[in-house]
């Protein structure tokens, strides 16, 4: 009579199933964090990559050596 009234359980995952999961589910996390970093980096980059082309030493050093005019037009 317990068979008539009782909900079958369910058959337990096999482990081959469970350790592909977690495989899977680590190989997300690490490609996530790479992703993570990259778009960081890129971030990081742009914000920092003009200022430090804009302050460059060669920058400084063109205009105390009377480098190429910047007018525009004739006359020296």
């Amino acid at each position: 009579m317990g068979g008539i009234f009782s909900k079958p359980k369910a058959p337990r995952p096999d482990n081959s199933i469970l350790k592909a999961q977690e495989k899977q589910e680590a190989r997300l996390a690490q490609e996530e964090k790479e992703q993570k970093s990259q778009i960081s980096a890129r971030l990081r980059a742009r914000r920092t990559g003009g200022l430090r082309l804009l302050m460059s030493p060669a920058r400084m050093n063109q205009e105390q050596t009377g480098g190429s005019s910047t007018k525009l037009g004739g006359g020296s």
